[in-house]
């Protein structure tokens, strides 16, 4: 046998971790096995995509989460430089309250668990990228753990332990790192204030969807502390297996999408006609689109399928359920079950099931009419209970074969197991007659799902139940998130900032090498200075900076600015030289400093009113003209619904009131504080506005003023909306200065925060180019936007998706100045202040589980002109208090609305970046 060999010392001294005498700093993610193609093994072309980007994005160490990982990984870290917390495989999630349950402590365990440590140090113990030996992940602090540290220490005591507990936090006595978990940047400041050892984070910036705030504020801490010496980021990918997207059709005639998880088998059909679908039990069920449809909320809705529940009985068989809005199934093998929520309760009915029930075929029916719950078999009443009142809306999917509201991350049960056919949701209570008869009015009901006819489309990543794997820094197919941006510049080796915060104003800057033995010779700086779209200087010079040193480097002081335009300097550390891991010209870092001017440059200069702009009021709307333009205002929606400008339309409708976002993983995860589920229960996923009064004002200086007064709120929930004042000032050149004030009210003003407030415009489609003045050129938010430079960034519409596996919300950019929609031509619409913005295709994100189930806006694109966005925070950390949107909070801003005509002006304005 051959293995390469190296040499190094790794000690801890001074409560700092060293490599060769040197302090470190771990810009580690955890690493699992995973591939979607392959399942828990990684191919040798997948570990070395992954060192290739992980280098790429300045990280330097991997935890080998939760097991050693293949032999390839330690040859290439050995090469690459990456450095190794060796981890082995012990962990007892639900085994880990020591000494009382807990496999650390029991006899027949201890050699079990010494022998994996063995086995792991023995084998890798030559590999010099392994820094730490990791006495394994979320298995408690037993008796076996002491041994293994005492046989490490006897046999192996050239590398330091480490031990990845959650009680106690990510430490041991014999630890001699600490390795907390989950810290919030302020707990980790208060532990490097006070601990003893090297602090380095086992788990933390939890990276599930749309996340990664807060983490320039970790860096900033280790930058601060001398023992605070980073961490692991849960995780590097995501664990999604690919699976053949199949897809069944809903016969009802309103075309719901139907997909098939995990892998059910098609058989034989009720009575031997057609198709049916056969659930194992291990999360075989069918997902569908939650159509608006499928929102009761009335006083009538029917279930109704055909079921044969198989052998031996594995627990709950839910037959059809959109969560515990309505639900229909088996709560054991005894009991048939129906359910409503109705006046934020349960109401249910029960019934046993007669003889002969398991493996034998059944109509299965559960009916509310608005007095009673009805539950039948086989087209017979078994049983009714008594109930008068409206169907609460939950917000969750359809479901055949899962509750996808009790089935999710914790769920320790099974799924349905046997035999469905025939499903059917109607918004009607089916009459005793008609069951009794055996009526099948399928082209009444909302959604019919036969499994007669199946189409495979292609393929798609899976989550199964639930989105708990879905926490990478890349995708399963390893494509970059957005977050990685921002995960680049905080933890990136080499540091650009402004000396004294004025000198970059004369082109002096500060560069830091944080590399511990080499200097910046592989590295080149390239810097810009820009107004808006345009580049009025640039250069590159060489870049000289020791180990562990800092210096100040003068570049060329920013051009005479005689218009006061806004201006950056941009200064980036980019590779001189092509290697394995980047080409040429890779930007390692950057610093990006304000140098002067407040003025805004815009893409086209404000056009001059020559006449005065004129307003008629007619019947139920008030229509305000000037030259070249035609508004037109709806007293009853209180928005504007048509801006025709030159013979264009450029508005679908809107102004309205932007408050809601499809909840991001963070705000679904009952480990953070599923703000998601309150937001719905208050309805702000479906406001409605009602117009409370409409002022028309003629102004002295030509323009016109329409005031709208309004209230926002869902109409099947009291006691929360937003009471809104919103004045439209038009001039005659067709400019619309908007001043929007607007309060929340109610329970609403009890939120935790609200997503966003704002106003958002339906576009039409044809307006499909995105231009914006802001940051870019990825999604970025409030905390997490240091890796996205400001600058002018052009996209289309459908390029601003990003698709995350389970849809949320998404294409935020931050400290944006101005935004546009245009056409081809550079005709369109522009809206200028001091915003966050976004443009969309995808409205109804929050109703799809998966892309592949995505409904793109019929004929408009979405544009966000919000004053303020709530972060995103990380899962177990809910967004810090200065990044949310104060649900209290008053607000009262302006944004300027003004119509773009094309032409060279509105394509390139100062230039095009």
């Amino acid at each position: 046998m051959r293995q390469s060999v190296g040499f190094r010392e790794i000690e801890v001294k001074d409560k700092q971790l060293t490599l060769n005498g040197k302090r470190i700093l771990i810009r580690g993610v955890n690493r699992a096995e995973t591939d979607p193609a392959t399942g828990r093994h990684a191919t040798r072309a997948r570990m070395e995509q992954d060192i290739r980007l992980m280098k790429r994005l300045n990280v330097n160490a991997i935890r080998t989460s939760h097991y050693p990982s293949d032999p390839y990984l330690y040859e290439l870290a050995d090469r690459e430089g990456i450095l190794i917390d060796d981890e082995m495989e012990v962990e007892t999630h639900s085994h880990e309250d020591c000494p009382d349950d807990c496999l650390a402590e029991r006899p027949e365990w201890q050699k079990a668990f010494l022998e994996r440590h063995q086995g792991m140090v023995e084998r890798d113990k030559n590999h010099p990228s392994v820094i730490m030996w990791d006495t394994g992940n979320e298995a408690g602090l037993g008796k076996a753990h002491h041994a293994m540290a005492e046989w490490t220490r006897a046999n192996e005591p050239t590398r330091p332990l480490y031990h990845q507990s959650n009680r106690p936090d990510g430490d041991a006595p014999f630890a001699d790192i600490a390795g907390p978990r989950y810290p919030t940047p302020a707990s980790l400041e208060a532990k490097a204030k006070t601990f003893t050892k090297p602090i380095v984070m086992g788990e933390y910036a939890h990276a599930m969807g749309n996340s990664l705030g807060n983490f320039r504020e970790f860096w900033e801490v280790m930058r601060a502390y001398p023992n605070a010496q980073g961490g692991f980021i849960w995780d590097w990918a995501e664990q999604n297996i690919r699976r053949p997207l199949i897809t069944t059709p809903d016969s009802s005639g309103h075309d719901i999408a139907a997909s098939l998880s995990g892998k059910p088998k098609v058989v034989d059909g009720y009575g031997g006609e057609g198709k049916a679908l056969y659930l194992s039990g291990l999360d075989d069920f069918v997902e569908t689109y939650r159509d608006p449809k499928l929102d009761l909320t009335g006083t009538a809705v029917t279930l109704d399928a055909r079921v044969k529940p198989a052998e031996p009985w594995t627990g709950d068989f839910t037959i059809v359920s959109k969560g515990d809005q309505y639900v229909l199934r088996m709560k054991d093998e005894k009991t048939l079950e129906f359910t409503i929520t109705s006046g934020g309760k349960p109401r249910t009915v029960t019934a046993p099931v007669p003889d002969g029930w398991i493996g034998a075929w059944h109509r299965v029916t559960g009916t509310y009419d608005g007095t009673a719950l009805r539950l039948y078999a086989d087209g017979k009443e078994l049983a009714r209970t008594e109930w008068s009142g409206h169907i609460d809306y939950t917000g969750f999917d359809l479901g055949v074969g899962r509750n996808n509201d009790t089935m999710e991350d914790g769920w320790t049960g099974r799924t349905a197991k046997g035999t469905i056919d025939q499903v059917r949701v109607y918004d009607t209570a089916l009459g005793a007659e008609r069951l009794a008869a055996g009526q099948d009015p399928e082209r009444d009901a909302l959604i019919a799902l036969n499994f007669d006819d199946f189409t495979r489309k292609g393929s798609y990543l899976s989550y199964g139940l639930y989105e708990s794997g879905v926490d990478g820094l890349v995708t399963a197919d390893r494509d970059p998130e957005p977050e990685t941006a921002q995960l680049a510049w905080a933890q990136a080796p080499i540091r650009i900032t402004d000396p004294g915060g004025e000198g970059a104003r004369t082109g002096e800057v500060k560069v830091t090498n944080e590399r511990a033995f080499t200097g910046t010779d592989d590295l080149r700086l390239r810097w810009t200075v820009t107004e808006g779209a345009r580049t009025v200087a640039s250069g590159t010079r060489a870049l000289d900076v020791g180990p562990g040193e800092s210096a100040v480097v003068q570049l060329p002081a920013p051009p005479a600015n005689p218009g006061g335009h806004e201006r950056h300097l941009t200064v980036r550390a980019v590779t001189a030289h092509s290697t394995d891991w980047a080409g040429a010209g890779h930007v390692v870092s950057f610093g990006q400093f304000a140098v002067g001017g407040d003025k805004v440059p815009e893409p086209a200069p404000a056009p001059a009113a020559e006449k005065p702009a004129k307003a008629v009021e007619s019947g139920e709307a008030v229509r305000v003209s000037g030259e070249g333009f035609h508004y037109t205002f709806g007293k009853k929606e209180g928005t504007l619904t048509s801006m025709r400008v030159a013979g264009r339309e450029l508005l679908r409708s809107g102004p309205e009131l932007d408050a809601w976002r499809a909840p991001i993983s963070n705000e679904r995860s009952d480990w953070g504080t599923a703000e998601g589920k309150r937001w719905r229960s208050l309805g702000l996923d479906r406001l409605r506005t009602t117009v409370d009064g409409v002022e028309v004002t003629p102004g002295d200086d030509g323009t016109v003023t329409v005031t709208v007064r309004s209230t926002a709120a869902a109409p099947d929930v009291t006691g929360a909306s937003f009471g809104q004042t919103v004045a439209y000032r038009v001039d005659g050149a067709g400019q619309v200065r908007i001043r929007h004030q607007v309060e929340a009210r109610g329970d609403f003003r009890t939120l935790s925060y609200l997503p966003r407030i704002g106003l958002k415009l339906k576009v039409p489609e044809r307006y499909g180019t995105f231009r914006w003045y802001g940051r870019g050129p990825v999604e970025n938010l409030n905390d997490r936007k240091d890796g996205t430079p400001m600058g002018v960034w052009s996209s289309s519409v459908e390029d601003q998706y990003v698709e995350y596996l389970k849809p949320q919300d998404h294409g935020n950019h931050d400290d944006v100045r101005w935004a546009s929609l245009t056409d081809r031509g550079g005709a369109g619409l522009l809206v200028s202040g001091d915003l966050e913005a976004g443009a969309s295709a995808y409205d109804e994100l929050d109703r799809a589980a998966y892309p592949h189930f995505l409904k793109r806006n019929d004929g408009w694109n979405t544009l966000h002109a919000d004053h303020a966005v709530t972060g995103v925070g990380d899962t177990p950390n809910p967004v810090r208090d200065q990044y949310r949107v104060k649900a209290d909070g008053a607000y009262d801003y302006t944004l300027t609305l003004r119509p773009l005509d094309g032409g060279a002006s509105a394509h390139t304005g100062t230039g095009e970046k």
